[in-house]
């Protein structure tokens, strides 16, 4: 929630002056203040014509940018429709609540006595909850308006009106009037309502290139701090902040302590303004929530008044995947006085909605591998000891690459012809191939459809997207989570419980190959084995000539290889010749023209006496590299040979 300051009593109004000095009522008051309580002639319309304003307002929105561009917007809607005030709400991502960005004209305290709105709450959250404008002649007696201090500065007539793009509402527009006829207000908001497209479309544009941006494809897999450092320094970078603070909640234990921790700043600054704060009472984590702090301590919630200190404005903001909080980004910024406090709030849980999910995703990267060694225990404990059973969660999802592809979902088998379209299916696949990765609408249409035109293409790919989230997660239409959009972009973001047993094999291949460095030759060969197991035929076997996985497929049976490769020789070294074979035998059948396996396969079966399977080894490689190359063994490979056929054993 916003923290606003107290209200005033009714007769102590509040002014603000144009330069920026507030006094209240009551009080002995200047000839201007006077002149701004006076009553005067009805307000009647702007002098500045409407389709020239329109023209005006489009102008600066495409050429100023959008904040300078709103800045420009509210002033000439003041103009054109003779307000005194005029108000920008935009909408938090989720539409949860209006948040006020801009205001233009005088009483700018009193028109922050209250800076959020959820969603039905006051006129912007009503506005946001029907898409439709609303309009009040006789402010003073509406309930619906909830800033007292407006109504106590003597403003008797408001108007608010929804910014909108494509049917979905981003935020709101209001206007307010002292004196004004009955017909200046309706022609405000007919003039709102023109405006709306235009500001709404420079808005949605605005924040789906923020959210772009925090998808940083470069960041995926650069490691956990990498990611969330990333991420709170563009959310400093967005709320103008002096300092900010970035913190991961320990899974194991909820909200209840901390696992990673980033400072961004200035440290003395950091440590100063954002002291640590105990996350099970913390409203922000709590709440699932942003808190926005400032003014007067006495409004805040007990937890925060007991560890922070007033002074300046505090963005507490949650990290959140699939609705649970695992982290919160602190940041504080010196008050500015001319600024609603929830200017830069939108954008900063903009980024935040769209930077966790990277953060996120390297979170279940990192337990994905804990959850490795968990899995490979059994194979690393001492002779005689039981194996310590881990707890198993039937996954939602289940799908294998390697080979035929095969989906389940809940653990019943998804046949090919549930699907409505089979391009869906394809699209399932390609998503899969990009490892969590985003991937834009034009690369999917080209892979779907090669050489299609997008133009002509993308209502179908909307069609596919529709059809595929209808069989994965039928309960989340409407909030997808798996299929998940950014943009123009899209990319498959599993639960905690899916299993892919393509992304699996690459997770252990990581795992035993960094074992494998550190010398750690017991976990190497349980991961590398758990990896291979995995392996039951040719990544995406079912496409074989789809251009789309032919990159992915070779890599894939590559690291196959080596990991198989580096078994056969961590099982020699061993002196465990007998398996050593066995995996030099899987690498054949993996890849049958690789002319050194056959070698390394005929060198085990000599070391373990097997000369006669030996020789035959050698014949059958002789076949197949000149059936299907064209070509004979190497002269490594022909001297082996007759050493075998000199000595029993090496």
């Amino acid at each position: 929630m916003v923290r606003a300051k107290p209200t005033l009593d009714a007769e102590q109004r509040i002014v603000d002056l144009d330069g920026g000095a507030e006094v209240l009522l009551g009080a002995t008051r200047t000839q201007e203040e006077a002149g701004q309580q006076s009553a005067g002639p009805p307000t009647a319309p702007g002098t500045v014509n409407p389709l020239a304003a329109l023209a005006s307002i489009t102008t600066a929105l495409s050429v100023d940018g959008l904040e300078a561009g709103l800045e420009r917007s509210l002033e000439l809607i003041r103009e054109t429709t003779g307000a005194e005030v005029a108000d920008l709400f935009l909408s938090e991502p989720g539409g949860l609540g209006a948040v006020l960005t801009s205001h233009k004209g005088p009483f700018r305290r009193a028109f922050c006595q209250l800076v959020r709105f959820d969603r039905g709450e006051g006129f912007p959250g009503l506005v946001l909850a029907s898409g439709a404008p609303l309009l009040s002649d006789r402010l003073q007696g509406d309930p619906r308006y909830l800033r007292q201090q407006v109504k106590d500065a003597g403003f008797k007539a408001y108007v608010c009106a929804p910014l909108h793009h494509h049917g979905e509402v981003l935020g709101a527009v209001g206007l307010a009037f002292r004196n004004a006829a009955v017909d200046a207000v309706e022609q405000a908001r007919d003039f709102l309502i023109l405006v709306g497209g235009p500001i709404g479309t420079a808005v949605q544009a605005t924040l789906a290139g923020a959210s772009a941006a925090a998808l940083d494809v470069d960041l995926i897999g650069a490691g956990l701090e990498a990611n969330l450092e990333d991420l709170a320094r563009r959310m400093m970078l967005a709320s103008g902040a002096d300092a900010g603070e970035a913190r991961l909640l320990e899974p194991a234990s909820g909200a209840t302590g901390t696992r990673t921790t980033v400072s961004v700043g200035a440290g003395p600054v950091a440590r100063r303004t954002l002291p640590p704060c105990a996350p099970e009472e913390c409203p922000a984590i709590v709440q699932g929530r942003c808190e926005v702090l400032y003014g007067s301590s006495e409004t805040w919630p007990a937890p925060c008044r007991s560890r922070h200190t007033a002074g300046g404005l505090r963005l507490c903001v949650p990290l959140l995947s699939h609705g649970a909080v695992f982290g919160l980004v602190s940041l504080w910024r010196r008050e500015r006085g001319n600024e609603p406090p929830g200017r830069d709030l939108v954008m900063v849980e903009t980024l935040a909605s769209s930077g966790s999910r990277l953060v996120a995703g390297e979170r279940l990267r990192g337990d994905a591998e804990q959850r490795s060694r968990e899995l490979h225990r059994w194979l690393l404990v001492a002779p005689g000891e039981p194996p310590r059973a881990e707890p198993r969660v039937a996954p939602h999802l289940s799908m294998r690459c390697f080979g035929s592809f095969e989906l389940r979902v809940d653990g019943a088998p998804v046949l090919p012809h549930a699907f409505g379209r089979k391009k869906a299916l394809t699209l399932l696949k390609v998503l899969l191939t990009h490892h969590g990765r985003p991937v834009t609408k034009d690369a999917l249409i080209e892979a779907l459809w090669p050489g299609g035109d997008p133009a002509t293409k993308t209502s179908q790919l909307y069609v596919l997207v529709h059809e595929l989230r209808r069989l994965v997660e039928p309960s989340r239409m409407d909030e997808p989570t798996v299929i998940v959009t950014d943009a123009d972009r899209y990319r498959f973001e599993p639960s905690g419980t899916a299993r892919i047993d393509a992304w699996e094999f690459r997770a252990l291949a990581e795992l035993g190959l960094k074992s494998d460095e550190q010398g750690d030759a017991p976990k190497a060969m349980a991961a590398f084995e758990a990896a291979v197991a995995l392996y039951r035929g040719d990544y995406m076997d079912d496409e074989p000539y789809a251009d789309w996985c032919q990159q992915e497929r070779e890599l894939l049976r590559e690291t196959c290889l080596e990991l198989l490769q580096r078994l056969a020789a961590l099982t020699a070294a061993a002196a465990e010749w007998g398996r050593s074979v066995r995996f030099l035998r899987t690498a054949v059948e993996v890849d049958p023209l690789r002319e050194r396996n056959h070698r390394e396969l005929m060198q085990a079966l000599w070391v373990v006496g097997r000369r006669d399977e030996a020789v035959r080894q050698y014949h059958v490689c002789e076949g197949l590299l000149r059936r299907e190359l064209g070509v004979p063994p190497l002269a490594e490979t022909k001297r082996l040979l007759e050493q075998i056929r000199l000595r029993p054993r090496p």
